[in-house]
């Protein structure tokens, strides 16, 4: 029975969740790319850079490691890959930052100026 569960519980980590998150970052950037084609708004094209952004570290960033820890083994393994994973965080931070600009913007644009 504990089999069968790690099991399931493997294959919802490594396939099911990133699987999800990806779906979720396309469609991300699928609603922001409508939106700058019907706008035009800065909020749209910073959306839609945090999207673009998330989605290709999403893409890249796993097998890019998995293949480092393969190829490198020992110390260098993992000084190499602090390194990459530094470098993604960067990226992510960047992303997190375009949208919320993106947000507050937009939110700012909604709200009607008083007179």
């Amino acid at each position: 029975m504990l089999d069968i569960l790690d099991g399931l519980l493997e294959i919802i980590v490594e396939w099911i969740i990133p699987i999800l998150l990806g779906l979720g970052y396309l469609a991300g950037l699928v609603i922001s790319i409508i939106l700058l084609v019907r706008s035009k708004a800065r909020a749209a094209i910073l959306a839609a850079v945090a999207f673009a952004l998330l989605l290709l570290k999403h893409l890249f960033a796993s097998p890019i490691t998995r293949l480092a820890y393969e190829a490198l083994h020992g110390q260098i393994a993992g000084t190499s890959v602090w390194g990459f994973n530094c470098c993604c965080g960067i990226l992510q931070l960047a992303a997190v930052v375009c949208l919320v600009i993106a947000i507050q913007q937009g939110i700012s644009a909604s709200i009607p100026k008083e007179v």
